[in-house]
């Protein structure tokens, strides 16, 4: 005879929705979720310790991302270091910049260990997977992403997919074909959550 299986413990919800309050007076450091394809530097700077080099195997870590209060910015707005600033090495002005704080690298079972247990703090336990388009840095898609859940007050989990785009207008032709080939871990990464 067939004994059937137990049926698997509940998973913890959270009581209220997750609050994006405190942007309406200060800021906040909201953790994402990246999975990538991009090859992996020892950077200083937490935004450029992925490439735009193909690293041939999917990548996991955590993000913490800068987001500054809306007394600084309007829904929408996405302000970032200049150029300027960033050639020289000055950081952003966290009061009033986006930027990537902190990247913890994770393999694959604690990726998805640190995913679970962020859903746990939501009510909705949705997953926001975003994926960038051509001529994107890895941190251009991380402040994005962190940018569109903070403003649409987003219940869930964020999960960005960053395949090694060039992060240059003249290199669309070759962000075609790394989009291309990065297409398999996109859906590795999918159904892995």
């Amino acid at each position: 005879p067939v004994v059937p299986l137990p049926a698997p413990a509940p998973l913890p919800r959270a009581a209220a929705p997750r609050s994006y309050a405190t942007l309406h007076t200060g800021v906040i450091r909201l953790t994402i979720f990246a999975a990538t394809t991009r090859r992996t530097t020892t950077s200083e700077r937490p935004g450029d310790r992925f490439t735009g080099d193909d690293a041939d195997s999917l990548q996991f870590a955590a993000v913490g991302v800068n987001v500054p209060s809306y007394r600084v910015r309007g829904v929408g707005d996405l302000p970032r270091p200049s150029a300027f600033a960033s050639a020289f090495g000055a950081g952003a002005d966290q009061r009033r910049e986006f930027s990537v704080t902190s990247v913890i690298p994770a393999d694959s079972a604690r990726f998805v260990q640190r995913l679970a247990a962020d859903l746990a703090t939501t009510r909705s336990r949705d997953v926001l997977v975003f994926v960038h388009g051509f001529n994107v840095s890895f941190e251009d898609a991380a402040v994005r992403a962190a940018q569109v859940a903070a403003d649409m007050s987003f219940d869930g989990s964020v999960v960005i997919f960053s395949w090694p785009s060039a992060a240059s207008v003249t290199s669309y032709v070759r962000d075609l074909q790394a989009a291309r080939n990065a297409g398999y871990h996109l859906l590795r990464l999918v159904r892995s959550i």
